[in-house]
């Protein structure tokens, strides 16, 4: 049996108009899975300690420009504040309708002052969650929740970092507040996201992180690998496989089988793009 999770996380710049304060359960959701991935700190591809600070402290950065720029001196101050799920957010004049499948949004929310030779950015952003994720579903995997948690905290970690750069330093000396490197387009986060999975599920019992190599498809793009042997299964009277998809899996869901063969347990499929590699975090449970 299989039971299959697909979920999108999104991200977005803007001023969002009378946000909510997160419920009770939201709130004790949300710490939950920041004990959760503090308890993996040390396995953790990218640290996101800057923007954990900036959910209770004000982040502060300030550097001089060099010579010849068109400001004389730089200040950023970054706070992340948790806020209640809302799928119709008003975002600065345009009503945003959150995607279906969405379970996750960041959102970084700069406001650029400038005077006399000086540029104060002062960004206030939001994050929030819905509680309709894949722990609700998977109870007995909180991974999958760290993941999606990691997965958006990564989206403030990531301009943090570039705050510390030169060459994003002296972009903003010049006049241009860069976002590319907080990753809107997911060309970075799935890689670590994954890495992170890799690394937390070889030390927890009954999951499995399955990397595909491209080189192991058909020229169909179909796939057949072994991702563990059956003494997975021991102690188990009728098994179930919960399998999550995470953003970049390039796993075809519905092409996705799991059965044991001898003393292998053998996973097949079909990757979405043949030339790029596949992932898939498999979790073995008592089905119930």
């Amino acid at each position: 049996m299989k039971f299959c999770l697909i979920f999108t996380l999104l991200f977005n710049v803007g001023l969002v108009e009378k946000p909510q304060k997160p419920t009770i359960i939201e709130r004790l959701e949300f710490n939950g899975r920041l004990r959760s991935l503090r308890k993996h700190d040390d396995l953790l591809p990218r640290k996101v300690d800057d923007v954990i600070r900036s959910f209770k402290d004000t982040v502060r950065i300030s550097y001089n420009c060099p010579k010849g720029s068109k400001f004389r001196r730089v200040y950023i101050n970054v706070t992340t504040r948790h806020i209640s799920w809302d799928r119709s957010l008003s975002v600065g004049e345009e009503q945003f309708h959150v995607p279906r499948r969405t379970v996750g949004y960041y959102i970084w929310q700069p406001t650029i002052i400038m005077k006399e030779g000086e540029k104060r950015i002062y960004a206030n952003n939001f994050i929030m969650f819905t509680l309709e994720t894949a722990g609700k579903q998977m109870s007995s995997t909180p991974l999958v929740d760290e993941a999606l948690f990691y997965h958006e905290l990564l989206h403030g970690q990531l301009l943090f970092d570039a705050m510390k750069k030169k060459k994003w330093r002296k972009k903003v000396c010049d006049g241009d507040f860069d976002m590319g490197p907080s990753d809107s387009n997911h060309k970075r986060i799935p890689g670590l996201v994954q890495n992170y999975l890799r690394r937390v599920a070889a030390i927890t019992k009954d999951v499995c992180a399955v990397s595909i190599p491209p080189q192991r498809a058909s020229p169909t793009a179909f796939f057949e690998i072994q991702i563990a042997s059956t003494d997975i299964l021991k102690n188990k009277k009728k098994w179930q496989a919960m399998t999550y998809y995470p953003n970049g899996s390039n796993v075809d869901p519905n092409s996705f089988v799991i059965e044991p063969k001898g003393t292998k347990v053998i996973a097949s499929g079909k990757l979405i793009d043949k030339n790029q590699k596949g992932f898939v975090l498999v979790h073995f449970i008592e089905a119930r």
